[in-house]
């Protein structure tokens, strides 16, 4: 039984969370190479149109470019700080979103924070699991070292995205690289095993991802490439993370990984880090195109920019 819509939601988002859920979709696995084909190309479709109509409105430049021999897209707004970058991490289970139709929520954060970002096109199964993605990340983050000091830069991601960037910070200090100024991870994917409370409480209730139980654990155990879930270089909820930057974790009050956030909050705090949380009434995993939306690039807006000289 769904739980009644959030009187304190925005008119938007309850009529968002008012519509039928997805169900078949998500809680079935693809069984196949092929399948697994047909469903990136049918979501990547998708998302494709919406971020193509998204470009023509907002006035943000796009050039593709390589970066340490990685593809990443560099959304510049009008006005830009050339002296500031952020670098982000498009979301998606890992096997979602590539090219193009991973840059939606780029295009926003540029437009309405007035920062350049370096969106990372990193490799992703099936022709490319772990830990092709990470080291891709580790590249452009070392690249972008090298033109800018670590003050100056910024790190975000989303979803998996989020997964991704921790895992780059954390190899990024192994590495004995700076860290940056400041990191914001948007519903986190942080622990692949699917432990937390909040997968049980909010399976069938979440609008994005629904449930554990179907495509995404199945995209976890793709992305893997055999080792255990709860390896730390797949789940950075269990690497040590001293010695982190300044982290904000956004979260909503129904997103399926919201215990994955507030452990998150906890473990940073423990090991000595700055950590702010920002839990947002009715929200889901990843929501967007709902006036909440916009309150969240402000937040992370105004804690990068504090953070970064």
């Amino acid at each position: 039984m769904r739980p009644p819509l959030p009187a304190l939601a925005s008119a938007e988002a309850r009529a968002f969370l008012a519509q039928p859920l997805p169900e078949a979709v998500f809680r079935r696995a693809p069984q196949s190479l092929e399948e697994w084909q047909s469903l990136i190309a049918r979501f990547n479709a998708l998302r494709e149109t919406a971020v193509e109509s998204l470009r023509t409105r907002l006035p943000v430049a796009l050039d593709t470019v390589e970066i340490a021999g990685v593809t990443c897209h560099l959304l510049t707004p009008e006005g830009a700080d050339n002296d500031r970058v952020v670098i982000e991490f498009h979301g998606g289970a890992y096997v979602l979103y590539a090219g193009l139709s991973g840059l939606g929520r780029a295009f926003k954060f540029a437009l309405a924070s007035g920062l350049r970002v370096i969106a990372v096109d990193y490799r992703m199964p099936p022709s490319a699991p772990h830990p092709a993605a990470t080291e891709d990340a580790l590249a452009v983050y070392r690249a972008v070292l090298a033109d800018h000091p670590a003050a100056r830069v910024g790190v975000y991601g989303t979803s998996a995205g989020g997964n991704l960037a921790a895992t780059m910070l954390v190899a990024a200090r192994d590495a004995g690289l700076a860290m940056p100024a400041a990191a914001v991870l948007n519903t986190p994917w942080m622990d692949l095993t699917g432990a937390g409370d909040s997968l049980g409480l909010f399976d069938g209730i979440d609008p994005a991802l629904v449930t554990y139980h179907g495509l995404v654990r199945a995209a976890a155990r793709l992305y893997a490439n055999g080792l255990a879930l709860d390896d730390p270089r797949l789940s950075p909820i269990h690497a040590d993370l001293t010695g982190f930057p300044p982290v904000q974790i956004i979260t909503g009050t129904r997103d399926l990984l919201l215990s994955d956030a507030t452990r998150l909050h906890m473990r940073l705090l423990d090991q000595g880090s700055e950590s702010e949380l920002r839990v947002y009434e009715g929200m889901w995993h990843g929501f967007s195109d709902v006036p909440e939306e916009a309150q969240v690039y402000d937040a992370m807006t105004r804690f990068l920019r504090a953070r970064m000289a």
